[in-house]
């Protein structure tokens, strides 16, 4: 998948906050809206709105961690380090342009 790298990225932000709870919200995320884990690239609107109402407020410690690791694999410039959204899509651009084109190597 061309953008694996972005999943993979997400997983170790995740990861910082413990795997049993990355694998929890993959699992409730899976189970209550059929909401997978490679849909985040595609939906990461969607994504977010799952984290919202799982966390509710501390859903910000989740994004911003998300946020500051994909900033810091893809080189991202954002405006604010709660702009999840914008980020995935930041880091999509940068992985669908010619190779020789990309500032990071994923």
């Amino acid at each position: 998948m061309q953008f694996e790298s972005i999943l993979d990225c997400i997983d170790v932000s995740l990861d910082s906050l413990g795997q049993a709870t990355k694998n929890m919200i993959y699992a409730k995320m899976q189970s209550q809206n059929h909401f997978a884990r490679q849909d985040i690239i595609f939906k990461p609107e969607e994504f977010k709105m799952h984290l919202e109402t799982m966390f509710e407020t501390s859903s910000k410690l989740f994004e911003r961690s998300i946020v500051r690791g994909l900033v810091m694999q893809f080189e991202l410039n954002l405006q604010t380090n709660f702009d999840l959204v914008g980020a995935i899509h930041q880091a999509k651009e940068v992985l669908s342009r010619p190779h020789e084109e990309q500032l990071v190597v994923a």
